[in-house]
């Protein structure tokens, strides 16, 4: 997990408070702070480290400079350093108050990141989670949150940590502060999901040029954003009979009726939006263009229109060519229309891009027990082959 909202080093101006230390030759804690100072300005954190921690020694109850501290073992990505000198830093503060709301927070995001870089994601979550209760109108602790809650697999708490990250981010008086959500690794679990997109447009405001299936659609992003799936879905149709062309408008219709359970009607709706995601209306991202194909997919196999499964699936290949699940999908596909070696070759290709699944994604299931490949449980090239996947 990135680093985010730390601060470059300034020791210079705080300096007098470390002075307040009640320990023997506290005069020294500002003088090695300041050399510190020196050393992280010529990009030496490995030097100003040892100068900081001594300073912490000669000066153990005051909460800046274990503040320091952390921001320094944080730039050397030593995490449990970093974690360990912000949680003194913030019980020292608490008993004794020394820092500005600024490094509070500082403090807590370091904190927090420290922890999932960890992969501690339940300290993670543990702190945002306090953060945000304790200090609302701040949408940097919303938006870690939602980037930890991503990346541990938890996106019912993800995507409205982010809408509130967002929305608050929006009514800053010093313009956008965060980083963009579609590029930022830590939620690309996120990338392919309706409500993901539905937050982002829920977050914006209003549009001088938004045409009335704009404004509809912008109503029923609100809806799905909110968890109003159902409202969503009678906002979005509305939408699209005012303004047919309106690919991102089928593809959040998908994702409001997916999420009833309404699962063709949603594979229909995806399948729209994919035919009309063409130069110059493609507008669909590939982690969307691939859940809206494997939803077709799913949707066509189940209605045993396999050939149709099989091209829908290839769409979702061409666009996350390495995702192990997809393959796993196409190989039932495969099964299902009776063609072996096209099963085993998808199958294989499974296997192999096992090891780039995500840590939040759920293993592949075993093949032999799988009731999908149940046509080929009696044939001998099978279960030879699938031995030879190994376990």
């Amino acid at each position: 997990m990135k680093r985010r909202f730390l601060p470059v080093l300034a020791l210079c101006a705080a300096l007098a408070v470390v002075t307040s230390a009640q320990e023997s030759d506290p005069d020294r804690a500002p003088i090695l702070l300041r050399q510190a100072d020196a050393l992280m300005r010529e990009k030496q954190p490995e030097q100003a480290e040892p100068l900081i921690r001594k300073a912490t020694t000669l000066a153990p109850k005051n909460a800046l400079a274990f503040y320091y501290l952390g921001v320094v073992e944080m730039s050397l990505s030593k995490y449990f350093a970093a974690a360990e000198a912000m949680e003194t830093a913030l019980r020292l503060d608490a008993v004794t108050p020394g820092l500005v709301r600024k490094q509070r927070r500082e403090c807590t995001d370091v904190l927090g990141l420290a922890y999932s870089n960890m992969k501690q994601y339940d300290k993670a979550k543990a702190t945002y989670a306090d953060a945000v209760a304790k200090d609302p109108d701040y949408p940097g602790f919303f938006y870690n949150q939602a980037c930890v809650c991503a990346m541990s697999g938890d996106s019912k708490t993800a995507l409205p940590a982010l809408w509130k990250a967002l929305t608050l981010d929006a009514r800053s008086d010093f313009g956008p502060t965060l980083p963009d959500p579609v590029a930022d690794e830590d939620l690309k679990t996120l990338w392919g999901d309706p409500v993901f997109y539905a937050v982002l447009i829920a977050s914006q405001n209003p549009q001088p040029n938004d045409g009335p299936g704009m404004s509809l659609g912008r109503e029923g992003a609100r809806k799905l954003a909110s968890g109003d799936a159902a409202g969503a879905a009678e906002l979005l149709t509305a939408a699209l009979e005012a303004e047919p062309a309106m690919v991102k408008g089928w593809f959040l219709l998908g994702g409001a009726l997916e999420l009833q359970g309404k699962t063709a009607a949603a594979a229909a709706a995806y399948r729209k939006a994919l035919e009309l995601n063409v130069s110059p209306h493609a507008v669909l991202s590939k982690p969307m263009i691939s859940r809206a194909a494997k939803a077709s997919a799913k949707d066509l196999l189940a209605n045993g229109k396999y050939n149709d499964a099989i091209l829908a699936l290839k769409t979702a290949d061409a666009a996350e060519p390495y995702s192990a699940s997809l393959f796993y999908q196409l190989a039932l596909i495969y099964t299902a229309a009776g063609e072996m070696g096209e099963a085993q070759e998808a199958l294989k290709r499974a296997y192999s891009l096992r090891d780039q699944m995500a840590a939040t994604e759920p293993r592949l299931p075993d093949p032999a027990k799988d009731p999908g490949f149940a046509r080929w449980s009696g044939n001998q090239a099978w279960t030879s082959f699938l031995a030879s996947l190994g376990p």
